[in-house]
């Protein structure tokens, strides 16, 4: 429009407020067999009996049921924890540490939505400890426009701690180096930075172990 530079103008811009949205990284596939960890894990509770059957562990055998039947039960059991995922994240103050945070968040939440999966959302506002049901897409970008680009960074499982069942499958996003644990809670810890308690440290092993680098 103007080839020889004979009309300039300068405007200075005050800063905006701007959220440049996370991207996705990863594999669905290797993402939620990630996931299927925390939220299937194998510890079980025992509730009842059934007959026992060849192959069954003798040393859950029923005494009590055996004693006032004439055939042996086994104590049933099934997984200590429903499937809904609770997803803490705390929004780290480093630019790139955030990124990472974001980048896997973004990416968990869509993988579980599209298999069809609910999940909650817990992370620090300026207002306190916020907890969102998550159960479409939509919904979802808009409270991790919340979380990453308004939330605050500090440890949201001390700090909401009574917002967290004790028995809930619970993965925590975080950029900390060491993450103290309340004693009620067993989170599963993704850190952006190397860490010493977490079950993945750092971008890198978050990548590796998520399936690779950013998808479009």
């Amino acid at each position: 429009m103007d080839p020889f530079h004979l009309c300039r103008f300068h405007m200075p811009l005050t800063a905006l407020d701007g959220f440049v949205f996370p991207a996705r990284i990863g594999t669905e596939s290797q993402i939620l067999q990630a996931l299927s960890h925390i939220m299937t894990p194998d510890e079980k509770y025992y509730y009842g009996a059934v007959q026992y059957k060849p192959g069954d562990n003798p040393r859950l055998i029923n005494w009590k049921m055996t004693a006032r039947t004439d055939d042996v039960y086994v104590r049933d059991s099934e997984p200590a924890n429903g499937t809904d995922l609770l997803i803490a994240c705390s929004t780290p103050q480093s630019p790139d540490q955030r990124d990472t945070i974001g980048d896997t968040l973004l990416s968990a939440g869509l993988a579980l939505l599209h298999s069809g999966k609910t999940f909650t959302l817990l992370f620090l506002s300026s207002t306190g400890p916020r907890k969102e049901i998550i159960t479409s897409v939509d919904e979802f970008y808009t409270a991790l426009e919340e979380c990453i680009g308004r939330g605050l960074s500090g440890n949201v499982l001390e700090q909401a701690e009574k917002l967290i069942p004790a028995q809930s499958p619970l993965l925590y996003l975080t950029g900390e180096s060491h993450v103290f644990i309340p004693p009620a809670l067993h989170p599963v810890i993704w850190s952006a930075s190397p860490c010493d308690n977490a079950d993945m440290a750092g971008r890198n092993d978050i990548m590796t172990q998520l399936g690779g680098d950013i998808h479009a």
